[in-house]
């Protein structure tokens, strides 16, 4: 671990494993059959041109970025503002994704600001409401505070594969092998009014998770999968 975090402090190292974890996963999503489930929600969004908050967990994000290269709105993504966000800032360029570095711990308020600012220009933005440090499944309030704040509507994404590794990380990291067959699947978006009370809010915040839950469940058993526990030892 100690080894890990000082290699990432070499700007050369980092630019050089962001370069191959983006080849990884070109490779293995255009090795792998892929079917959508509710892929209407996002086409409509597109064709309105609406700006729109991709929600999923942490432990979905190594696909994700492989959906966000076509015609659709500008998209930036929410990531740490610890070493391990840089590179995944690094790797997030190779596919046209921005990036606005900030937590709940670090240059939270600054960040909030940022994505408001995207989202009202008409841009998208992605969030792991668990992330980055946990706990796993439980989503936590600043999706829902931009998305009041700036007016657009949630989108809770998932996605599973027949070929993977589950890594013994805390968010049990969802590892995507090659030549798989692969679902993602959308949620029903989630709107949150700009008028929301706290109780309103905290509602919209459980939906987003239990949302969240269920589709990422639902893939993980259509690719033959017992669903990843929030709790070890379930």
């Amino acid at each position: 671990m100690r080894f890990f975090k000082k290699i990432l402090k070499n700007p050369l190292i980092i630019r050089g494993l962001a370069f191959l974890i983006s080849f990884y996963i070109k490779f293995v999503f255009k090795t792998s059959r892929w079917k959508w489930i509710n892929q209407d929600v996002i086409d409509n969004l597109i064709a309105t041109k609406t700006p729109w908050i991709v929600g999923f967990w942490h432990n979905r994000l190594l696909m994700m970025s492989a959906n966000w290269t076509g015609p659709q709105n500008k998209m930036h993504m929410l990531i740490s503002a610890h070493r391990d966000g840089l590179l995944i800032a690094e790797t997030m360029k190779h596919f046209g994704i921005l990036t606005v570095s900030g937590s709940s711990s670090k240059g939270g308020i600054q960040a909030l600001r940022h994505l408001i600012k995207f989202l009202k220009k008409g841009d998208c933005i992605g969030i792991t409401p668990d992330g980055p440090r946990g706990p796993r499944f439980k989503a936590r309030g600043g999706i829902v505070q931009v998305a009041k704040l700036a007016g657009c509507p949630i989108v809770p994404v998932s996605y599973s594969t027949t070929r993977r590794r589950v890594l013994n990380s805390w968010d049990r990291f969802v590892f995507a092998l090659p030549f798989s067959k692969g679902v993602f699947i959308a949620g029903d978006p989630i709107y949150v009014p700009s008028s929301a009370t706290e109780e309103e809010s905290k509602e919209a915040l459980l939906k987003v998770e239990t949302t969240l839950r269920y589709i990422s469940d639902h893939a993980d058993q259509l690719c033959g999968y017992i669903p990843i526990p929030e709790v070890e030892g379930k």
